[in-house]
This record gives structure tokens, sequence and C-alpha cells, in this order.
């Protein structure tokens, strides 16, 4: 067996240039001990013969003289007719290895590229130091040719080199390959990084044996400038190169998606879009009805990817949208206009526009809403027969799902409910009246005497307050025996009794008020005193024994509502015609949130000058006496206004209540009024 045999292969190895394919050198430790060192010995499949033409490769005794599955045979290769060739050798596997064959088995050929010649770069075998320096051809050394004179590679620090640096400047759009050459061992770690420490997927293959290395990287649709870094390293160290790369770009702008006119439904989603593609990049801008969109300041609306997105739209997201685009070199606007559709006024019904209710009942008031969209929203007022605007619902009233409920009827629940629906389109109302049914309620009901003269003039009051409304009617009953009243007996719209005394008109008057649900009763005692006849025939009074009183009775006005200009001045007219003793007379002021107060004593007429919001309210003009109490009422409504307005209001007795002119000078208004003829 030689001292060396020097060996090519035919076939190029992975990462080989396109040229040559060779096996890298390698060298001893430089004396040490090389655990590496294979050991060629021959098969047993021989029959013990030295065969330098068959020989297994085995681990050195440096290896502790294990056995070694991994071991190689080196035997001839069949295509050279069985001959001993020492250029031409086959790597198989041993028969520790239980005798299979070895696809992986490799061939050891002279290179065909070479012409057959020797090739330094191929691999020698050598005896290994440690047998003493004899030649054993049963213990080599595959260590590096001599005449390649290689340095040992058993340790490197990777250097890295990017080739094609020309390559630095690409087309906009395109993709970019680039190589890298790391040389080290062991083998290096290699990837390749942007500015960011973003890896791209790459490629490597061994270029040279043992440590030359080829990675290639690919960055495709490269769109902007960047920087590419080449790292490698191991346990040795490490290295980087970078390129800055360029791109070679023409200016453009190009609106591939613009807005367009639509109609959306009422609380559904729209959206607008407004895509650029331009170099320079375009910034892309929406406006409403010319003002700019900042998406921060309503939750919904957000523009992702210069698309405009209106969530839940309602009827102020209808009009113009318009998308502005813009760079260095263009600017560029389109518009769309967005209805909303879907949109229906409210109407609401009722059952009944009037109840009728008795104290302590339930009361349950419905309202249904048939249109509107979006759904309205459904509220309740109230308002008194006293009061002029509506207000809350009055104690003990309540909404449930939207009705009002009343658990148990009092007085003070009747009056008018409105119910409300409102959307963002309108609204709609109706009204519904609740009367308080009860029995009738007179007022000052106790037993009262009046003592007259024969001829004076009576009047016996009976104010009757019920609901619904009572029949009220006259009686009078002497010694228990009801007698009737004769034409001379007239009663008037408050009910009040009028006639003429004569001496068989004393009695007891009864006056009774009666409805479906009760009635009331008042008795005044009437007593009339006669007048005797004298010798010439003349009648004079006789000497009361009881003192004359007779309850005082105010005029009643002919307009009960009034209005008046701020600034202006109202005078109240309080006409008491009858009353004996004669009554006092006051008059109370009833303001808008309830509270009263007595404004003026004494006087039958009530001046109000430079009025104000704060004069509207009631005013009550009240006569007493020690037998009765009369009252009217007034009620002022105090307006900013500077036009002539005329207010009829029809009124008892055919008369028309009317302002008839405004005094530009003295800033007040006059009333007046006429009678209608028939």
């Amino acid at each position: 067996m030689p001292r060396s045999l020097l060996e090519t292969s035919p076939r190029p190895l992975a990462g080989d240039s396109k040229h040559t394919a060779s096996f890298r050198r390698w060298n001893t430790c430089r004396g040490r001990a090389d655990p590496t060192a294979l050991r060629v010995q021959p098969v047993p499949e021989t029959g013990g013969r030295a065969d330098p033409t068959a020989l297994r490769v085995q681990p050195v005794p440096e290896t502790g003289g294990r056995a070694d599955p991994t071991a190689l045979r080196v035997q001839p290769v069949p295509e050279t007719g069985g001959r001993a060739d020492p250029t031409a050798l086959r790597v198989q596997p041993v028969p520790e290895t239980g005798g299979r064959a070895d696809p992986t088995a490799l061939r050891v050929q002279p290179v065909p590229e070479t012409g057959g010649r020797a090739d330094p770069t191929a691999l020698r075998v050598q005896p290994v130091p440690e047998t003493g320096g004899r030649a054993d051809p049963t213990a080599l050394r595959v260590q590096p040719v001599p005449e390649t004179g290689d340095a040992n590679v058993s340790g490197t620090r990777p250097e890295a080199d990017i080739l094609d640096t020309e390559l630095d400047l690409v087309d906009y759009g395109t993709d970019l390959t680039l190589a890298c050459k790391v040389t080290g061992h062991p083998k290096p770690n290699i990837r390749w990084e942007d500015e960011d420490g973003s890896v791209f997927p790459s490629e490597e293959v061994l270029l040279e044996i043992p440590s030359v290395y080829l990675s290639y990287v690919t960055v495709p649709n490269v769109s902007e400038n960047f920087t590419i870094y080449c790292k490698c390293e191991n346990v040795n160290g490490g290295a980087s190169k970078s390129i800055d790369i360029y791109v070679n770009r023409t200016f453009s702008f190009e609106v591939t998606e613009t807005p367009q006119d639509t109609t959306v439904e009422y609380g559904d989603d729209l959206t607008l879009p407004c895509q650029v593609v331009a170099y320079p990049e375009a910034t892309v801008e929406w406006y409403f009805n010319s003002t700019k969109i900042d998406p921060h300041s309503n939750p919904n609306i957000y523009i992702e990817g210069n698309r405009l997105t209106v969530r839940n739209v309602s009827v102020d997201d209808g009009g113009l949208y318009d998308c502005t685009a813009s760079n260095e070199v263009e600017r560029k606007t389109y518009s769309a206009i967005v209805r909303i559709s879907g949109i229906v006024a409210p109407e609401v019904e009722v059952n009944e526009t009037e109840i009728g209710v008795k104290s302590g009942d339930w009361v349950e008031i419905e309202c249904r809403v048939t249109k509107g969209n979006p759904a309205p929203v459904v509220s309740w007022q109230f308002k008194s027969a006293r009061d002029y605007d509506y207000d809350d619902l009055p104690i003990g009233a309540a909404v449930v799902d939207g009705k009002v409920k009343i658990s148990s009827a009092e007085k003070h629940h009747g009056g008018e409910y409105r119910c409300t629906a409102s959307n963002v389109f309108g609204k709609d109302s109706k009204d519904v009246t609740v009367n308080m049914q009860y029995a009738p309620q007179i007022m000052d009901n106790e037993m009262e005497s009046v003592t007259v003269r024969e001829g004076d003039t009576v009047q016996l009051t009976c104010e009757v307050e019920a609901v619904p409304k009572a029949t009220v009617r006259w009686e009078m009953s002497q010694d228990d025996v009801l007698v009737t009243l004769d034409e001379r007996h007239t009663t008037d719209s408050r009910h009040t009794l009028h006639f003429t005394a004569f001496w068989n008109d004393s009695g007891n008057y009864h006056c009774i008020a009666q409805n479906e649900v009760g009635r009331a009763v008042k008795t005044i005692k009437v007593n009339v005193l006669e007048l005797k006849e004298t010798k010439h025939c003349t009648r004079r009074p006789i000497e009361p024994i009881l003192t004359i009183t007779v309850p005082p009775y105010i005029e009643p006005p002919t307009c009960k509502t009034l209005h008046a200009k701020v600034g202006g001045q109202v005078d109240l007219a309080c006409v008491v015609l009858y009353g004996s003793p004669a009554p006092t007379i006051k008059w109370e002021f009833i303001a808008i949130d309830s509270t009263s107060k007595i404004i003026n004593r004494g006087n039958s007429t009530l001046h109000l000058s430079h009025v104000s919001q704060s004069d509207e309210g009631t005013y009550m003009c009240i006569a007493e006496n020690n037998i009765n109490v009369d009252r009217i009422i007034y009620s002022l409504k105090i307006f900013e206004c500077h036009l002539v307005v005329f207010i009829p209001v029809v009124k008892l007795n055919n008369t028309i209540c009317f302002v008839v002119k405004e005094d530009s000078d003295r800033g007040s208004l006059e009333g007046g009024g006429s009678t209608l003829e028939k």
C-alpha cells in the first residue's frame, strides 16, 4: 500500500463552481493526536490477506478501540472490471452494518475535467504518527496533500462579502436577488435582515469544501428604498455586510376607486371608497358638507385604508362627501351625494279622547304608535282645568310601558293628558281628557237665614261643582210643604235664584244639585217682613225685629281672560251689586307656580301698570260680609309682541270680548266688548 493515495472525484459536489469540483484538503493537528484519524485494514472477507484493493476504514486506536458501525470499506468499483485501481475507489458499508447496501456510498474517481491528472485538492491517505513512524498500510491517516500547502482549517471566524454590489438601483415593483459569499469554520449561521431587524427567507449552498458558502436572498416587489444586511456567525465570531438599495420610480397618480352617489337606509352602515396609487405617495382627506372629517370626534366614523365608513347612519349623515387625494405633483377631488332613506314621521292613535273616572278607580291611558322610523320616543304631559300649558304628570300618575297608569284616581287627576311621539323627522300628539266624576259639591253649603222687606230684591246663590255636570233646581217649602215657585222666581247660569220679595215668599229655599254619581242640597231660610196699611191707605214698614242682611254679589265680568303686552297696563273691575252689611273687598293674585298673595284691599278696581311676565296669572276679587262670600276670577296673559292681536272670546249673554287696539305711546292694551244682535 503506498504512503499516499491521491484520488479525485468525477462528479461535482453541492455548492461547487460550474467548472471544477473537488474535495477540500485536510490537515493534521500539527503533531497532536488526531481522534479523527482513520485506519485502513484488510476486510475479513478477503480471507485475512492484505488486499490493497479491498480496504476497511476503521477508528484509530485513539478512539479507545471501540467498534465503529459507521466505518466504511474502500473497495474497487465494479466499473474497473475488478482490477485493483487505487485511483478509482468506492466507499461502502463495513460488515458491522449487517451488509446492507448503502445508497449513500460514494465513489472516488479522477475528476474528468483534469484529464486524469493528479488533483492537488484530492485527499491523501498516510500512516498515522501513533504507529511509531512505521509504514503501516493497515493504519493510515487522511491528510492534505503536502503539495497544496493548506493551513489548518479546524476553526475560523466568518467573513461575509455581498456580490454584485452594482445592483443597488432597482426599478419599482421588480424583484431583487442578491448573493453573499461567506467563509468560516465551523459552518456559520447565515441570515439576511433589513434595518428593522426583519429577516428575509434565503437559501444557501456549499461553494467550496469545507468552509466556503454562498447565500441567496430574493426581495419581491421592491417599492421603497431600504438597506439590507448579510449577517453570519459561528462559535468563533460574526461578520456583517450591507448594501443600500434605491428604487427607481417615475411620477404617477392613478385613482383606482372613487366615491359614488348612493342612498343608505336609516340605521345601516355607509362605506365610501377612495383608493389612489401614486408616486410620491398620496394622502387622502375626507370632507362632509365642506367640513373636514375628524374620525376621533365621532365614534361612529372611522377611516381605514382611505375608505370612509359611517356606522348606524342618521338623518344628519346625509349630504355631500368629498374625497381629496394629493401629493407633491397632483391634487384631485371626488364627490358623492349621500341620501338617507327609510325615515317616516310618527303617527299616534288613542282609543278614546274622553274618559269618565270615579274617585278610587284604576285608570290606564294608552297611546299607540302606528308609524315612525326611527322608532319614535313617546312622552306624556298633563294640563289641569286651571292650567294654561302642559306640564308634568300629577302625583299618583306614572308612565309604565308607554302607558299612563293611575292606581287610585282622585279629583286632581282630572284634566287633559297629551301623548307625544317624536323622532328625527317630526312628532305627533293626541289628547285624552280624563273627567273625574264626582257628586255635586255646593260651595258654602251651610244653613243660611235671610230676612228681607217686602218688595226687596232677593238673590240666593248656589255655586255647584260636579262631573259630570249636575242638574240644579230650586224648591221652596213652608212647614214641610212644597210650594211651587212662580214665574217671578228666575235663575241665571250660576244657578242664583232671583225674585222680588212678597209677603208669602217666606220659607225654606232648597238648591238641589244632582248627577249620576250623587246629589247635594243647600237650604236657605228666607223671612219676608210685611208692610201694614195706614188710614191714608198707605203702607208703612213694620219695624224689623232683626237686622236685614244680604250676602254680597259681584257682577260677573264680561271677559274672564285678558291679554296684555309687556310694559302695558291693565284695569280689572270688581262691581259689587249687593251686600248687607257692606262687604269688604280684597284682591288675591295666584301666580303660575300656584303661589298666592293678597295684593290689594278696599278697591273695587285693580290697576296694574308696566306689567311683566311675573304679572301673568290669576286675579281673584273677593267680596265678603258676615253672611257670605262672593268672588270673580280674571286670567291675565302677558306676551311680547308688537302686533295688534284680536282675540274674540264668545261669552254668556251674547257678548264678545277682544283686544281692540294697542296704544304704542303708552304701551297698553284696551279691552272692550259688544253685544251680538239676534
